[in-house]
């Protein structure tokens, strides 16, 4: 079994596991290397278990689980209103835990699906959260300029939520210069022309999706 060890200095970073489709195990193992604990929800714990993965914390109503483990820390969620990611990220939340990488968000009921982007969407001014999954990586960005590395000709796409103002993309095969950006498929496969593309933009929110 892989046990991680969190490192008590820093506690702002996690990966929070949830049930869904589970990510290749070198991926897993590179988030662990790079944050400080990690979190499933009640459903994943058995999938982590069965990649010799035991968590830090597990944290649901534990509906989903074969039997409550008892070498980890339990956080029991009662608000049935709420989601066991709705909880989790809360929980985070509320210990001060600032970067987030989520896998398994996808797979199953496209009613849980939407249900979880749009969690992603309503803690974004809260948490920074990066979803991984094995073939994208999706983040948030808030207004302002940024660089953002990879390969040339690696595929990326953008969707605003729903509107950017003042949007520039530089280094693009379909570079984007647009007084107002507009949720749709206008941001849909674009490609960076080199190993660094610049995003800026003034107002509003935009999901960056880069393709690995």
């Amino acid at each position: 079994m892989l046990h991680y060890l969190p490192n008590n200095k820093l506690k702002n970073k996690a990966i929070l596991v949830l049930n869904g489709d589970i990510v290749d195990k070198k991926i897993i193992k590179q988030l662990i290397i790079d944050n400080d604990v990690i979190i499933a929800t009640d459903g994943s714990y058995d999938k982590l278990v069965n990649l010799n993965i035991v968590p830090n914390f597990v944290i649901g109503d534990f509906d989903s689980i074969k039997s409550i483990p008892q070498n980890v820390e339990i956080i029991k969620g009662e608000n049935q209103n709420n989601s066991d990611f709705e909880k989790a990220l809360l929980w985070l939340i509320n210990n001060e835990y600032s970067d987030i990488s989520i896998v398994g968000i996808s797979g199953g009921r496209i009613d849980h699906l939407l249900i979880n982007f749009a969690l992603f969407y309503k803690y974004s001014n809260k948490l920074k959260i990066k979803i991984y999954t094995n073939n994208e990586i999706l983040e948030i960005l808030t207004p302002g300029k940024y660089s953002i590395y990879g390969k040339k000709n690696d595929l990326f796409s953008i969707i605003a939520l729903p509107e950017a103002k003042n949007i520039v993309i530089k280094n693009a095969k379909y570079p984007i210069n647009e007084k107002y950006f507009e949720i749709g498929s206008r941001g849909l496969s674009n490609e960076f022309l080199a190993e660094k593309i610049n995003i800026s933009f003034t107002s509003g929110l935009i999901v960056f999706i880069k393709s690995k």
